[in-house]
């Protein structure tokens, strides 16, 4: 089973989970930019990032109320391709200070981070991870950050603008994730029908042939790179949509294709009531 990060003690996809010292990947080895950037971070004043399209809430229990976390994660990226850790952080620019309320809850604001690769410890083959970002706790008092990394895997919202563009270049996959009937009824046009409750039943081998088939058939941008060994399938961009804002479908879908290894899964939450009303809007 894949794990969240490199260093990640658990799997986890909605959930934070502790990250080990003792696990530390290849990219650290030499030098440990993660703990000279925690080091060298002195200010706790909130902040956010300039630029940001994700706003996440987490609840880390009424124990941290007070607390302020650093946060950070990849930097964004439009690319199929898959950088290495160290070249995706890029000096951590992609980060933000948050202060725990008196419920224990706390938003962390970021752009999209993108997957990166790297080799774990102990191994000798790179593995590329989902798009994620790691935090750290501060003191009650509020003036000494943790060394005990927490990582939260990030699935990301895309907008009505951002999914027009990725229906217009063709490098991401688009999944309706409505029982069939419904996808028959309407469904918005160059996506492609794949229920949660059937994924959920499909092997590894099985979601992999599906999506090759689709990708090789529809998506030759992607296809090419895939010929080329520049990506894997399980690598490929998808994002998910279901009926409306409300409607959860997409959001399982998500999770069942993370379970399933893939790693840059996206969900367009406006759904077909938003891509309809917007759509209709412009003609």
């Amino acid at each position: 089973m894949k794990t969240v990060c490199a260093s990640c003690t658990a799997v986890d996809y909605e959930n934070p989970i502790l990250s080990s010292k003792n696990k530390k990947p290849l990219w650290l080895d030499k030098i440990d930019y993660v703990s000279n950037f925690i080091e060298n971070h002195s200010s706790f004043s909130i902040y956010k990032p300039l630029k940001y399209d994700q706003r996440i809430e987490l609840n880390l229990g009424k124990s941290h109320a007070g607390k302020k976390i650093l946060y950070w994660g990849a930097n964004p990226s439009n690319s199929l391709h898959i950088k290495g850790a160290k070249d995706a952080y890029n000096g951590f620019e992609n980060r933000g200070v948050s202060k725990i309320d008196s419920d224990g809850k706390v938003k962390v604001y970021l752009q999209c981070p993108q997957p990166y690769k790297t080799t774990k410890k102990g191994s000798h083959k790179e593995e590329t991870f989902y798009r994620h970002f790691h935090f750290v706790f501060s003191n009650k008092q509020g003036d000494k950050w943790s060394t005990q990394l927490r990582t939260q895997i990030m699935i990301c919202e895309k907008d009505y603008k951002q999914l027009m563009c990725e229906l217009d270049s063709g490098t991401s996959v688009i999944i309706n994730a409505l029982p069939s009937q419904y996808y028959a009824q309407d469904h918005i046009p160059n996506s492609y029908n794949l229920y949660n409750d059937t994924l959920k039943n499909m092997s590894y081998k099985e979601t992999i042939d599906w999506f090759t088939y689709v990708v090789k058939l529809h998506y030759p941008v992607i296809y090419r790179q895939i010929q080329m060994n520049s990506l894997k399938i399980e690598e490929v961009p998808i994002i998910c949509y279901c009926a409306h804002k409300d409607c959860d479908a997409g959001y399982k879908t998500v999770i069942e294709l993370l379970k399933k290894g893939f790693v840059r899964v996206d969900e367009y939450k406006g759904g077909m009531k938003e891509y309809n009303n917007r759509t209709l809007s412009r003609r």
